[in-house]
């Protein structure tokens, strides 16, 4: 098979179109006219050297293109027909070899230019080629390949195997597609599936959250009454050591003027039954027993005082508890009304409870802030939520 990559080959060539320079090549004179009006010798040099050159144009500049577009041809063309000696003995073989290498490599290229331009494929010039081979018993027919031609090249397409190659491809490509189709449809019923997964997935997640919200939101409440539980515990007990050293002071304050009172009356039995001498002894000695019993009498006072006034303050302190821990059962659905309250009455209402709930400690009853005055905040502010609600 021919190879026209080969160098060889293109050596080769070159010889051949020396001889086409020198043997084939018409004067300018010779050309003017059209190819009717040649003699027979220069018709067949015009035919030739017109097929050689754009042939040897081909091979030089597009030499993959030309093996890969002349594959039929050059198949079943012998390498002889194409050789220096084809030229120099049989100038008709070589140019039958040149003219189907050209009409094979236009018809894959350019079919459309096939017919415009080029001399070698006309049909007149084929006849009369034709009619100017003299050699007898052969069948070189210019005009037949140029019907066939086409004919062959197809069915020897029909039988490659890149053909079936590609028939093969084809059906793959067919398998495959129906692969693809079924792959699609399970990924798309898996994407659907695992879309509603999702979506069940986010809802329980967002129900988690109300829920770790609300648990949130009790276990702030919770911490807050824990926290006023703790306070109340330490006030108590600090209330019952407050009441027994008020009890304490209680007692010796009584018991001081009763043993008082007894020393005294003993003293006035022993006056009543002595001498004037015993009564004037009497004054300076009870000088010295009940002076100091009224100083101790005036101090405990002075104590029980102080502890009367922390008694009465630690109970102000709890009732305060008390208050916040009552308050603090819908500490809850305060927040979330709070958040919704927009209105400037209904702000001033919870500010007023938010000074009752959030206030600090007193330490005596006289400065307990506005216990009654929450309480109305209180019931205001409901008398406004309930009103709200009828409206909407």
């Amino acid at each position: 098979m021919i190879d026209f990559d080969n160098a060889t080959f293109k050596n080769q060539m070159d010889i051949c179109n020396n001889i086409m320079e020198g043997r084939y090549k018409l004067e300018n004179s010779a050309l003017t006219g059209g190819e009717n009006e040649l003699s027979d010798e220069d018709f067949f040099k015009r035919i030739i050297f017109d097929a050689w050159s754009e042939f040897y144009f081909l091979l030089n500049n597009s030499d993959r293109e030309l093996n890969k577009y002349t594959t039929y041809t050059r198949k079943v063309m012998p390498d002889k027909y194409l050789t220096e000696a084809s030229l120099r003995d049989d100038p008709f073989v070589f140019l039958m070899a040149l003219t189907r290498f050209l009409y094979e490599y236009e018809i894959y290229t350019d079919f459309v230019r096939i017919n415009q331009g080029y001399v070698w494929i006309e049909h007149e010039n084929l006849t009369r080629l034709n009619s100017l081979d003299k050699k007898p018993f052969r069948d070189l027919d210019f005009v037949f390949f140029l019907n066939i031609l086409p004919v062959r090249i197809i069915a020897d397409l029909l039988q490659s195997d890149a053909l079936r190659d590609t028939l093969s491809f084809s059906e793959n490509i067919n398998s495959l597609k129906g692969s693809i189709e079924e792959s699609n449809s399970f990924v798309s019923k898996k994407i659907d599936e695992n879309k509603s997964y999702l979506n069940g997935l986010n809802k329980e997640v967002t129900s988690l959250a109300d829920k770790l919200n609300d648990i949130k939101s009790s276990g702030n409440f919770k911490l807050l009454a824990k926290g006023f539980s703790t306070i109340k515990e330490g006030k108590n007990e600090e209330l019952k050591f407050a009441n027994r050293r008020s009890w304490i002071a209680m007692i010796l304050l009584t018991a001081i003027p009763l043993v008082s009172m007894c020393l005294f009356w003993n003293r006035i039995a022993d006056i009543n039954q002595g001498t004037s001498q015993t009564i004037s002894s009497f004054y300076f000695r009870d000088l010295f027993y009940f002076g100091p019993a009224l100083t101790l009498e005036l101090l405990i006072l002075y104590f029980m005082r102080l502890f009367y006034s922390e008694t009465k303050s630690l109970k102000a302190q709890l009732l305060q508890i008390d208050l916040r821990l009552n308050l603090c059962e819908f500490i809850h659905d305060y927040v979330a009304t709070r958040e919704k309250s927009t209105s400037v009455n209904t702000n001033e209402s919870w500010k007023s409870f938010e000074s009752l709930i959030f206030s600090p400690l007193q330490a005596t009853d006289d400065k307990i802030p506005a216990v009654l005055d929450g309480a109305d905040a209180i019931a205001e502010l409901a008398s406004k939520i309930l009103s709200n609600k009828g409206k909407g």
